[in-house]
């Protein structure tokens, strides 16, 4: 094999396997990088609806009660921590973890873990993927830990009024092996090596005709020079029409042997002809062989002929590798168009992302407002209700009332009415204590002119006139009382009226007060349920905000994974145009004729 001929394909063969090698490493470990990724995005997904899941048949109110240590031997503990620990076991969570948290200060604190020992008040580190957790969200994390890479699942605990009081988390170690990775380099690498075979087969195929050819006429340019037989082998057909060209320059030689000139003439022909060969093996394909009209000539020409082809081949390589490159640049070009847009998507995919966070925090806020405003409405509805029922007592109470007060008046009347005859009685009993006392006058006068005989009976007279004078007294203090009596009858009398009037007066307003609170109550009734609908559709807006959020985070996950492959496609074009130059480069130390 000559000097040139095993030089290019050295330096073909040190470009292009090297180039194909690259290629399948970088598409394997593409793959392998892809694969891994949507697995891990797989796994995550499915952690998160783990604890979600477990969160809803987690009781917040059983979290509330653990507060101390000592629960560590309640009954609804060990439920808990049972169920935790089934959770586990059933979702293969060997080398992962189950615990509910809560917020302890900066950092937080364990409730219950899936193990067997008494956690409850250990502190634990503060993640920033827990704040959506204890707003009400579910979210994840990627995270490593003692040599390990890890997903975890973030999901609310809620108590019977939908309020966070806790945490759950579900870790889940991701299973890297690499027992598969060399699936993803079969394929490329079968690739390669399939083009490498056939291009060494190519390249060495015509390769050895190439050197068959130069070497050829090389040995036989010097077996003439030096007077010697041609060698012709049986395998070298496709040079046979040479064959009587360099027999004849044989026979010629042989029969002009004689003739130094001519002989000096050949010499300097065959000494042209090797420095063009020699400056052909050294890559130099712009001399060309002078051919004469002479059998030399012919060998000159069939030499010509065959570089002309070499240099066909060379110039067929260079542009092939030009148009490598240029379909390279283009398609760097297109990765780093799709790059910008990838990472511009991203960028605005996370400030679209941003601000239905916001929103979907002030629509939690606004439900929270509603639902404190529905229980405002709902007490508000129990206080009127309290009201009206207890306006209902007073109206009854004044009807009750209303009805004593008529009564004492009418009680009050009679007592006025007995009274009057009382002083009627009493004046008749001073009319008669009057005549009683001039009737004893009109005795003592008789029974002062009986004389002594009359003694007895002025002494019964005078008797009768002290129990007259004495009647009289007590009928005038009697009358005085009922003058009193009636008096004070007569104000209580104006005051019932007056009172009557009053009470009668109130029961209307009551009355009235009560048409107008049983008014509120409907209107509060009205309003309470206006405010529990208000509630209920902020409710639904929160959700379908949280499933806008994770939508767009998904999204944005996406267009920074696109963004990061369109990265390693861009070096890995990179590669492919650096290698391209190369290429040219190599072939551009041969010098060809135009």
């Amino acid at each position: 094999m000559t000097k040139s001929g095993s030089r290019l394909q050295r330096k073909i063969l040190f470009i292009m396997v090297p180039l194909l090698l690259v290629a399948a490493i970088l598409l394997g470990a593409y793959d392998y990088y892809k694969s891994m990724k949507i697995q891990q995005a797989e796994l995550l997904e499915n952690v998160k609806n783990l604890a979600t899941m477990t969160a809803l048949i987690t009781k917040g109110e059983t979290i509330e009660k653990i507060q101390t240590r000592e629960e560590f031997n309640t009954i609804f503990f060990r439920e808990l921590q049972n169920q935790l620990s089934q959770i586990r076991q059933h979702n293969n969570l060997k080398q992962g973890s189950v615990r509910i948290l809560r917020r302890k200060g900066m950092n937080t604190e364990i409730v219950v873990t899936d193990q067997n020992y008494n956690a409850i008040g250990l502190s634990f580190d503060f993640w920033t993927e827990m704040n959506p957790a204890f707003d009400g969200q579910l979210s994840g994390k990627y995270l490593s830990k003692d040599g390990r890479n890890l997903v975890a699942g973030i999901a609310p605990v809620l108590n019977a009024d939908l309020t966070p009081v806790a945490i759950l988390i579900i870790e889940k170690e991701v299973n890297q092996t690499y027992a598969g990775l060399l699936d993803f380099f079969v394929a490329p690498a079968i690739a390669s090596v399939f083009l490498i075979l056939c291009l060494f087969w190519v390249v060495n195929s015509q390769g050895r005709k190439i050197n068959k050819r130069i070497y050829w006429f090389t040995e036989n340019l010097e077996r003439v020079k030096n007077g010697q037989k041609l060698s012709l082998e049986e395998s070298d057909a496709y040079l046979n029409e040479l064959v009587p060209v360099l027999t004849n320059l044989e026979v010629e030689l042989k029969g002009y042997a004689e003739n130094r000139q001519e002989r000096e003439k050949i010499q300097k022909q065959i000494t042209a002809l090797l420095r063009t060969v020699n400056a052909a093996a050294e890559g130099d394909f712009t001399q060309k062989a002078a051919v004469t009209a002479d059998t030399l000539g012919a060998l000159a020409d069939s030499f010509n002929l065959m570089v002309s082809d070499l240099s066909a081949l060379i110039r067929d390589a260079k542009n092939s590798a030009d148009q490598v490159s240029s379909s390279t640049r283009n398609i760097l070009n297109n990765i780093e168009m799709m790059s910008r847009g990838a990472a511009d998507q991203a960028a605005k995919t996370e400030d679209i992302s941003q601000s239905a966070k916001e929103m979907a925090e002030l629509i939690t806020n606004t439900n929270q407002n509603a639902h404190r405003a529905a229980e405002a409405a709902q007490k508000a509805k129990t206080v009127a209700e309290d009201g009206s029922e207890i306006l209902k007592k007073s109206i009854t109470g004044m009807h009750i009332i209303n009805n004593s007060v008529s009564e004492a008046a009418r009680q009050v009347g009679i007592l006025r009415e007995n009274s009057t005859r009382i002083g009627e009685i009493s004046d008749f009993i001073r009319e008669l204590s009057s005549r009683t006392n001039l009737l004893a006058l009109n005795a003592s006068i008789e029974a002062a002119r009986a004389g002594e005989a009359g003694r007895g009976f002025s002494l019964v007279v005078e008797e009768i006139r002290n129990l007259a004078d004495r009647a009289n007294k007590s009928a005038v203090e009697i009358s005085d009382l009922i003058s009193d009596i009636q008096n004070g009858i007569s104000k209580t009398v104006r005051a019932i009226e007056k009172g009557t009037n009053e009470v009668s007066q109130g029961t209307e307003l009551v009355d009235k007060a009560g048409d107008t609170f049983r008014e509120i109550l409907g209107t509060v009734d009205i309003s309470t349920k206006s405010v529990v609908d208000i509630s209920a559709a902020t409710q639904e807006q929160t959700k379908f905000s949280k499933d806008i959020v994770s939508a767009l985070e998904k999204i944005a996950g996406i267009a920074k994974e696109t963004a990061e492959n369109a990265k390693l496609s861009r070096e890995a074009a990179s590669n492919l145009e650096a290698l391209s130059k190369t290429l040219n480069q190599a072939v551009e130390k041969f010098r060809l004729a135009h």
